[in-house]
């Protein structure tokens, strides 16, 4: 994520928007909204995501990028 500091009201806001405008059929939606809104989804973040350890399923919710199109950037990064 980004290096720059959210302070506490900015934070407060991004949750209440980021739930109040995600899809009520999908349990995970605002989680992705949060991720986005704080920094736009590229390769360089699925990487940065598997190094902090998240799961492929937990970077697929949050990138809304299938977990087979995540293994295969991975898995690309590591041959070069």
């Amino acid at each position: 994520l980004s290096d720059r500091r959210i302070n506490p009201g900015e934070l407060k806001n991004l949750i209440k928007t980021s739930l109040a405008f995600s899809d009520p059929k999908s349990e995970t939606d605002y989680l992705s909204r949060i991720y986005k809104n704080l920094k736009n989804t590229n390769m360089n973040d699925v990487i940065y995501l598997n190094n902090k350890g998240f799961t492929l399923r937990e970077i697929e919710i949050i990138t809304k990028i299938s977990k087979s199109t995540i293994s295969r950037m991975l898995k690309e990064k590591s041959i070069k």
